[in-house]
């Protein structure tokens, strides 16, 4: 019987051995368990916290919050923490975020890049048509000549492409530079007083009001109109002429201008700026001749650029820039409408000419195109005319293409962008202005789309 009873006490004192180290053993697991998802749920929200850092540092750069590096900021969500850390490697932003909850760190270091327009020094989002394609003279063969084009034929195409030209066609569409986010309006210039009331000016009116004047003369008003004929039908100046109009300008006669400052012999400078048209009636036209020191020439129109003349919207002619860079900028956001050339230049030039015409709806020149007959005088292949078109979204319909002059014919170039923005002293500081925002506009500088290039998490 005592036997019996000891085998039962050893039996349930084993028994009860095997229940409290299976009890032991699922306690262990249970309690392993709970800490697992708790790391793991730290850990998921660590990582939470450094992508918010990331995200909040890219918010601050689409801000321009920042304005130094390297620089840090810390933050709290979800009672997770986050320290992040910027610097800059070259084009590049490095975001190095670490996200803290607990005992768990997670880490992500992302780079990423402000995402700039894409540049052709003929970039044309829509169609180009061109009816009568001629590239003959001297200089055949351009440089830095890249076409970026949304559709295009492919005899055209092939006639680029036999100028040396590089042609790329995307049915798909580009994101170019935009005429419509650069700065220049009539308010930067004349007050509202000035703005308020219209102006209407003969030749001789304009003749009187540059006499004797040197340095900048704005003529300002809320619609200004230039017509008739005056004693002379040339106007010699030694001014930097601003006519600027808080809507239309309205040219109804071909003005002429000779150059040659006799003050302090530096470039010879024209603008019309208009917050709405600048229209060009009849036979008008600028007719810009003999400025041998060099030229700024800019047609800015909010609203659009429009002739209905068969004159030459621009020419030049005569001896030019044997000292200075000589600019031409025609810009609108809307569209420029042309019966005649847009540019006729028969000139003889011993300095880079730049021809910048910049419409983001389209360009049009119904009976003309580009007229190009000169030549680059005794320097020739030391100096170019640069060429670019830019239309974010329209089309280009030109009558001719016509380059038979014995210049050296080129793109002008992002490097030469940057160039005559950063570096190139000849340059007025209004006319260098214009290349440096459009400079801007292809680095990406004032975009507010930033684009991932590398994300690393640890």
């Amino acid at each position: 019987m005592k036997a019996k009873e000891g085998f039962i006490l050893t039996t349930t004192l084993a028994i009860i051995t095997i229940l409290t180290i299976a009890g032991a053993i699922g306690l262990y697991i249970v309690t392993k368990e709970t800490r697992l998802t708790v790391d793991t749920s730290d850990s998921i929200k660590a990582l939470k916290a450094a992508e918010s850092g990331i995200e909040i540092a890219i918010i601050k750069l689409k801000n321009r919050l920042i304005t130094s590096f390297p620089y840090s900021f810390s933050g709290t969500i979800d009672n997770a923490t986050y320290i992040v850390t910027l610097d800059v490697n070259g084009n590049s932003f490095i975001i190095d975020s670490e996200g803290k909850k607990n005992d768990a760190e997670r880490r992500i270091v992302a780079s990423v890049e402000k995402k700039g327009s894409t540049f052709f020094p003929f970039s044309i989002n829509g169609k180009l048509k061109i009816n009568r394609f001629h590239n003959k003279g001297r200089s055949r063969s351009w440089t830095d000549a890249q076409l970026g084009v949304k559709i295009i034929s492919e005899e055209l195409k092939r006639a680029f492409e036999e100028s040396a030209f590089t042609v790329k066609v995307d049915p798909s569409g580009f994101d170019f530079p935009k005429a419509s986010n650069i700065n220049i309006s009539p308010e930067k210039y004349c007050s509202d007083v000035e703005l308020n009331k219209d102006k209407n000016l003969t030749l001789s009116d304009l003749k009187e009001l540059l006499k004797n004047k040197s340095g900048n003369v704005f003529i300002c008003g809320k619609n200004i109109s230039i017509g008739g004929t005056g004693s002379e039908n040339a106007l010699d100046f030694d001014a930097d002429l601003f006519i600027v109009a808080k809507e239309n300008v309205t040219i109804s006669s071909e003005l002429k201008f000779t150059g040659n400052k006799q003050s302090d012999n530096s470039a010879d400078n024209l603008s019309f700026i208009a917050g709405g048209q600048i229209i060009f009636n009849s036979n008008a036209g600028i007719d810009f001749s003999g400025s041998q020191e060099g030229y700024n020439i800019l047609l800015y129109a909010q609203k659009g650029i429009e002739s209905t003349s068969f004159n030459d919207l621009i020419k030049i002619s005569g001896n030019q820039n044997t000292e200075y860079t000589s600019n031409v900028f025609i810009i609108t956001p809307e569209t420029v409408r042309t019966k005649g050339n847009l540019i006729f230049e028969p000139s003889t030039t011993k300095k880079d000419v730049n021809f910048l015409i910049w419409a983001d709806k389209g360009i049009e020149s119904e009976q003309g195109g580009f007229k190009i007959t000169g030549n680059s005088g005794n320097t020739f292949g030391n100096n170019e005319r640069n060429f670019s078109i830019l239309v974010s979204n329209g089309n280009v319909s030109l009558n001719s293409w016509f380059f038979a002059g014995q210049e050296q014919r080129s793109g002008l170039s992002y490097y030469e962008i940057k160039y005559y923005c950063e570096e190139d002293t000849t340059i007025p500081s209004f006319y260098k202005n214009i290349y440096c925002q459009l400079k801007d506009m292809i680095d990406g500088r004032d975009s507010k789309t930033f684009k991932i290039k590398s994300w690393k998490i640890y």
